[in-house]
């Protein structure tokens, strides 16, 4: 992400992936005395999934956005140290218990679902940080 928005913006704004997951962290996760829509919680959820799954470079995956609970073992073996650097990079920003508090929380059964789809991408293969 980095090296594409050096290069895109000739070296004027560098987009960095730890700011923008923070940002998408705090979509889900507003601080106190904010708040957002579901609609907007369960997109930033969607995102965060879909950062991960992106990381699968497998053709056939990318085109029918196949998401990563449906993934079989063969599908993303290829990409699998690029998953997990992305599942590690979102855990250190403390996501996983953003997602225990949105499970825990009362919100709609699609933020919970979409939070749960989320969980998964993020243990996919095993991830011990998750």
């Amino acid at each position: 992400m980095e090296d594409e928005s050096e290069e895109y913006f000739h070296g004027f704004s560098t987009i960095y992936f730890p700011e923008i997951a923070e940002s998408l962290i705090l979509l889900v996760n507003p601080e106190e005395g904010e708040e957002h829509s579901d609609e907007m919680t369960c997109s930033g959820l969607i995102i965060l999934r879909k950062i991960i799954e992106f990381e699968n470079q497998q053709e056939d995956i990318k085109e029918q956005h196949k998401p990563c609970y449906e993934w079989e073992s063969d599908e993303w073996e290829l990409y699998k140290s690029s998953v997990i650097k992305r599942q590690d990079e979102l855990c250190e920003l403390n996501l996983v218990e953003v997602l225990g508090s949105v499970i825990s929380s009362d919100k709609s059964k699609e933020l919970k679902i979409e939070a749960i789809n989320l969980c998964i991408a993020l243990v996919l293969g095993g991830n011990l940080k998750a």
